[in-house]
């Protein structure tokens, strides 16, 4: 999987209550990550991209897009205590009990690890077997840019 991210510079106008027009010039500013890796004999792609507002996860073994999962967590009192649910929302394509556990793992891990936006997650992976969780994790790691 082959990732371009082109950074281009962007005039945005706005229209002040005054009347007058202010513009700004910038480079659009998005961090990315990709990479690969062999899991379970099969070629893996990963590509991480962090837009501001949430973090984009593409992880393949089709070189292809595959189900898209939207996941996030959401804090909530267990026992007096601080706790965290994840909540998982297929947007696009097959869903399965695996691949949802392993959002699941993915969604838990990286909040552990500070990262604290919704997560757009692509998983397109020949299979979810639990011998392979630890793997996939350890590539996302690789690639941490949160």
């Amino acid at each position: 999987l082959k990732l371009t991210l082109i950074f281009f510079e962007r005039k945005k106008e706005e229209k002040r209550m005054d009347g007058q027009v202010s513009s700004t010039e910038g480079m659009f500013p998005v961090k990315q990550s990709q990479g690969a890796a062999i899991i379970g004999g099969e070629h893996t792609d990963i590509v991480v991209v962090d837009f501001g507002n949430r973090l984009c996860l593409v992880l393949t073994q089709y070189q292809k897009l595959g189900s898209l999962l939207h996941c996030h967590t959401d804090g909530v009192l267990q026992d007096g205590e601080r706790g965290r649910t994840h909540s998982i929302q297929t947007l696009l394509g097959d869903e399965n009990e695996e691949m949802v556990l392993l959002a699941r793992i993915l969604t838990d891990r990286l909040y552990s690890s500070g990262m604290a936006k919704p997560i757009l997650l692509s998983l397109a992976l020949k299979t979810y077997d639990s011998d392979h969780i630890a793997s996939v994790l350890d590539l996302v790691f690789q690639h941490k840019i949160w």
